[in-house]
């Protein structure tokens, strides 16, 4: 009985501790597209036979470069403190000049000097070059017009130099050796423990984008409606007094919220975080704060009342308005992202009529001023 329940136990936890043996930590993995392909890097140290097994088990193969332009470009991803930002000696390798590398997908494990793209270690790839540099015997060659960026000054990688193995894995320089320069390649030890990267067919899908345009309106003594842009399906919403130092948090799934028992008179802070999917990483960061300011006990009067009428609404050509006392009363339109469009004196407009056919499709606020009263309603241009 005991032998069986054990064995029941390990079939139970056996895929729990497959799911938690992953190849490398989604902190430690910078991500990245270009060329319709999809990069991963991913800065933890593994031999370059470890590191084509990590990236067969993501979905991909150690990179192969084509070209100048996706060396450079994947060089930048490395460098830019806003992407990878991997320092040029995070790690020097002996037998690479001292200088430290991130592997990539080629090898001349095989056959010496006959170097392909095999960056899942399956022992086929493209042959881009055969031979040596002059640092061996140099009768390397390109093949096929391959790009090759191999490092050459004084000397040319490769050299198959002999350290404590053959050099057979190709390393991209992050710094300079004496025989190179950042950004080109030498062949090192592929015992050498090194950053990755991981190249995918396909682009890598969007990240979770930061709502814009946070703005608000139909701002009464104690409540406020605020809205932003995004097409996020959920979000955060943090707001405060601009003078407290701790934030209130709320949750919407909707890109309008209406926030209540506010104080009198008071200005507030607010900013959004969008909530793209289930996955608990799959978020935006915070965006930039925005500021709305509660008005006294005489401030807005919000149209629950349909004292305010527009219509037609929607509309196409023009926006009728009725139920303003006031002949001095100022009328606003304002744009989805609180951009004031037009205003008007409400003794300027014929029957209360505003032509619209110059506003673009979408939705709009008007904002009527009467004395200290603000009175706010929304329509929609077809």
């Amino acid at each position: 009985m005991q032998k069986n329940l054990f064995i029941i136990v390990a079939l139970i936890l056996l895929p729990l501790l497959k799911l938690s043996a992953q190849c490398a930590q989604t902190a430690n993995i910078y991500s990245f597209s270009y060329g319709g392909h999809s990069y991963e890097v991913v800065k933890e140290l593994k031999s370059w036979t470890d590191a084509a097994a990590c990236a067969v088990e993501r979905g991909g193969y150690l990179v192969s470069i084509n070209s100048v332009a996706e060396n450079n470009y994947i060089m930048g991803q490395l460098t830019l403190t806003t992407a990878a930002n991997i320092s040029s000696n995070y790690h020097p390798v002996t037998d690479g000049g001292g200088a430290s590398y991130i592997w990539t997908g080629g090898t001349d494990k095989n056959t010496e000097g006959v170097w392909l793209w095999d960056g899942d270690n399956n022992d086929v790839g493209t042959n881009f070059y055969t031979g040596q540099g002059t640092a061996g015997s140099g009768n390397g060659v390109s093949v096929g017009g391959a790009y090759i960026n191999w490092g050459c000054s004084s000397l040319c990688e490769p050299d198959n130099y002999f350290y404590l193995h053959d050099q057979d894995a190709l390393g991209l320089a992050m710094g300079s050796w004496p025989y190179g320069l950042a950004g080109q390649w030498n062949d090192i030890d592929m015992f050498n423990t090194l950053y990755f990267i991981i190249e995918k067919d396909g682009t890598a899908p969007q990240p979770c984008s930061t709502p814009t345009s946070l703005n608000s309106y139909n701002e009464t003594s104690t409540s406020a409606e605020i809205y932003w842009t995004s097409n996020a399906p959920n979000f955060n919403i943090e707001y405060k007094e601009s003078t407290a130092t701790t934030w209130s948090t709320i949750a919407s799934a909707n890109d309008t919220l209406q926030l209540t028992g506010l104080s009198v008179n008071t200005a507030y802070n607010f900013q959004v975080k969008a909530i793209c999917s289930s996955t608990p990483t799959d978020t935006s960061v915070w965006s930039a704060v925005a500021n709305f300011t509660t008005l006294d006990n005489v401030g807005i009067e919000e149209n629950s009342l349909n004292k305010i009428k527009i219509y037609p609404n929607p509309a196409n050509d023009f926006i009728q308005i009725s139920g303003i006392e006031s002949l001095n009363s100022n009328i606003i339109i304002v744009s989805i992202n609180g951009k004031k469009i037009k205003e008007y004196k409400f003794s300027e407009l014929s029957e209360g009529k505003i032509n619209i056919n110059n506003l673009s499709k979408g939705v709009y606020f008007i904002k009527v001023i009467e004395g200290q009263k603000v009175i706010v309603s929304k329509f929609v241009k077809e």
